[in-house]
């Protein structure tokens, strides 16, 4: 060093570099953004920015040089160039538009981030959980807390542009579900500072973070076994009559599986395929308390609640504990593999099961595969644990040479950050929670989210019936029971004689009532019971589905799966009337389902 510049080895050359700063910066903090680097020749701007063009030793680094390199004056789009250093030496951002950003890859490489983006592919090969990205298609890609860190997957050359988007999901979760679901680069308190790199421009102007491989949270990573299987069951989709069944205990990567799987069908197969969702408790497409058969034709990038879409046919079952409901649950599964009998053998289905993995939950698995063995062959893949106790028994599937068994790891116990602090999950009621949150997101408009805002629809009473599924409520009360709640919109025979219709009172104001116990009915969605108006007999409903899946519904029945808490208060001025808000409240308190004896209760002398 010489006078305070840097010299440079003759095989290295200069190369000129941006970096873009705020005006009125401090000499102290100029200096430390500068240090080390010679100032050649400083400009300004009128929005507001200073650029300083500094000389910067750099090795050649062999990549491709790009035509633009000036800053344009006015109000023109501005491009700066950097090379990161603190995410990995594998890829280089750039700057091309406002909120756009390309990244490089030099050699392969797996770019985890937590929050969303849009993903256009430039040039090369880039893949997102086992879909290859086409070039010039936008997707959308979320990678939240809850759920292992999704990684954007380029080879040597590739040219990705990242895109920041908003939408009406994102703004209406962060209001209703403050937990950091995508909370990715936050200004610390004491105002903006300059982004000495361009990733670190990137986290700020796409709100993500690009997160190091050795990082501590909770990444995504997929054993190289699961790659094996999954391009061999992707060849064989190809064939009519190609049935997946996917298994395995609670939280070992049955969802992660389904859509790498789905994404590699789709990436091969532009038709699309069918997925049977049996998981009442985590359904993966459709709103919890159901099972449903979908059909998947664009890629699943992210998890349960931003992959919500129509079903071709769902079930109520009311309950996410299929204990409470087995003779339901036996006849919703019936009624969905017979549905799909019907429309042929054209693509291929993979089926989603729950985690039920002990007791009469071996039982459960063993009627689903009986019943979709009946006419072809079926493929199992089971996720085995470390943990004897979160397996199923391997008797499990012994169930003749239609039952084909493949065994792989657990993806989640060999995710990176496993068994560290920052590695956590979000428990199944919050998921459920924002599950719902997702599907009636519809309904709410800003600036305080209320689903009152929304008009409802007018449905008169007499042409309804109500039923109550997961409690006993006298046929009397049950129309009360229904207001402020969520309800299913089903269908049913109006012959069915579980229906009981009122003696003496005026059919229009007067529903019919399902008798216990309530059936498994076809489901059309759920919706939530605004208003009653008995004088005119109309009740009001508040529900994202359209006009004419409304129109079907004849039946509305209350479940276990309970609105929101948040949407009863969202937009409320003041107390809301018949809720309670205290914690120390006995009555604000979640019913324990623990068995006390009465001996207990004997006060002794």
């Amino acid at each position: 060093m010489k006078n305070g510049h840097v010299e440079m080895s003759p095989k290295m050359s200069k190369t000129k570099s941006r970096v873009v700063v705020l005006k009125h910066r401090s000499p102290q903090q100029m200096g430390r953004l500068l240090s080390g680097l010679p100032r050649k020749r400083q400009g300004s701007s009128s929005n507001g920015f200073t650029v300083t063009e500094v000389e910067e030793s750099n090795p050649d680094s062999g990549l491709p040089k790009r035509s633009k390199e000036e800053i344009t004056n006015g109000d023109e789009h501005r491009f700066s160039e950097f090379k990161s250093t603190s995410v990995s030496d594998a890829v280089v951002f750039r700057q091309v538009e406002p909120e756009v950003f390309e990244v490089q890859f030099v050699r392969r490489h797996h770019l985890h981030f937590l929050g969303r983006v849009k993903a256009v592919l430039v040039q090369g090969s880039v893949s997102v959980l086992g879909y290859a990205l086409e070039a010039d298609l936008a997707v959308c890609v979320f990678s939240s807390r809850g759920a292992s860190l999704m990684a954007l997957e380029g080879e040597p050359g590739a040219v990705l542009r990242l895109c920041r988007f908003e939408s009406h999901l994102d703004e209406c979760l962060c209001r209703l579900q403050p937990i950091g679901l995508f909370s990715g680069h936050k200004e610390k308190p004491g105002g903006h500072k300059p982004a000495a790199t361009a990733r670190l421009l990137a986290e700020r102007s796409l709100e993500c973070k690009f997160l190091s491989p050795d990082t501590g949270e909770k990444l995504l990573k997929l054993d190289p076994a699961w790659q094996m299987h999954i391009d061999h069951l992707v060849s064989f989709s190809k064939f009519p009559g190609f049935r997946t069944v996917l298994t395995g205990g609670k939280g070992i990567g049955k969802s992660t599986l389904l859509r790498v799987l789905s994404n590699q069908i789709l990436s091969q197969q532009k038709s699309g395929l069918f997925v049977l969702d049996l998981d009442p408790g985590q359904s993966e497409f459709t709103a919890p308390g159901c099972v449903s058969l979908v059909e998947v034709t664009e890629p699943l990038l992210g998890p349960s609640y931003t992959n919500q879409k129509p079903p071709l046919r769902s079930v109520f079952l009311g309950q996410v504990d299929v204990t409470r409901c087995l003779n339901e649950y036996h006849e919703a599964v019936q009624d969905l593999v017979k549905f799909f009998s019907k429309l042929g053998q054209s693509k291929p289905l993979i089926v989603n099961t729950m985690g039920f993995n002990s007791g009469i939950g071996v039982d459960i698995m063993s009627m689903i595969l009986k019943l979709l063995m009946e006419d072809v062959p079926v493929n199992v893949v089971n996720l085995k644990s470390r943990a004897a106790k979160r397996n199923f028994p391997d008797a499990t599937f012994d169930l003749g040479s239609k039952c084909r068994v493949v065994v792989l790891p657990s993806v989640a116990e060999k995710s990176a950050g496993f068994g560290s602090e920052s590695y956590w999950g979000m428990p199944a009621v919050v998921q459920r929670e924002i599950c719902l949150l997702s599907y009636l997101s519809p309904l709410t408009r800003p600036p305080n989210y209320s689903i009152l805002r929304t008009p409802p629809y007018v449905i008169r009473i007499g042409h309804l019936v109500l039923g109550v599924v997961h409690e006993f409520v006298h046929p009397n009360l049950i129309l009360k029971a229904l207001v402020g709640n969520l309800v299913a919109l089903c269908r049913i025979d109006e012959a069915s004689a579980r229906i009981l219709r009122p003696r003496n009172a005026s059919p229009m104001t007067s529903p019919g009532v399902v008798a216990k116990p309530v059936p498994a009915l076809p489901c059309f969605g759920y919706g939530v019971v605004s208003g009653v108006d008995l004088s005119a007999g109309q009740l009001y409903l508040q529900s994202p589905e359209a006009a004419e899946r409304v129109a079907e519904t004849n039946c509305l029945l209350l479940g276990a799966v309970q609105l929101p808490p948040v949407l009863r208060t969202a937009g409320a001025a003041g107390p809301v009337p018949f809720l309670c808000t205290e914690a120390a409240s006995e009555t604000s308190n979640p019913v324990r389902l623990t068995f006390r004896p009465i001996a207990s209760l004997i006060v002794k002398k």
